[in-house]
């Protein structure tokens, strides 16, 4: 459980980070006000930001299979990603299979490799898929 506040930041700027590519967990912010959340992505790392001066870090997080309970609500990574996202994000499976999430803006999100997954997310997205074996 996390709480704002409770870690200093780290020298990459983070509060915590998570790597635990283990079964189906669950991220739990406890105190978190979704007018603060914002979650990005930086090499295929979750980064989500639960209060105006905490954020976590989730290695390998974009694609995921993890639960997060912020500000009263409880959102798989892909909708976490669709509603507190500015931008698409992407990452790689545990297969290196691409993951693309659309964010909650109005995406364009286009594919061409093989076993890709793509989720629009929030707004009026746009989406090209040229292969043949790329799953929405």
């Amino acid at each position: 459980m996390l709480a704002p506040g409770d870690s200093p930041i780290d020298a990459q700027g983070y509060n915590d980070t998570i790597d635990d590519h283990e079964g189906h967990n669950t991220i739990v912010a406890d105190g978190a006000d979704s007018a603060n959340i914002a979650v990005a992505a930086q090499n295929g790392t979750l980064v989500v930001a639960y209060s105006a001066t905490d954020r976590v870090a989730v290695v390998d997080g974009v694609a995921a299979d993890m639960g997060f309970q912020l500000a009263g609500a409880t959102y798989s990574t892909s909708e976490l990603i669709g509603a507190f996202s500015d931008a698409p994000v992407d990452g790689l499976d545990s297969f290196g299979n691409l993951q693309r999430l659309g964010g909650r803006n109005n995406d364009s999100l286009t594919v061409s490799t093989g076993h890709a997954t793509v989720s629009g997310g929030h707004g009026d997205d746009s989406i090209g898929i040229f292969s043949s074996g790329a799953r929405r």
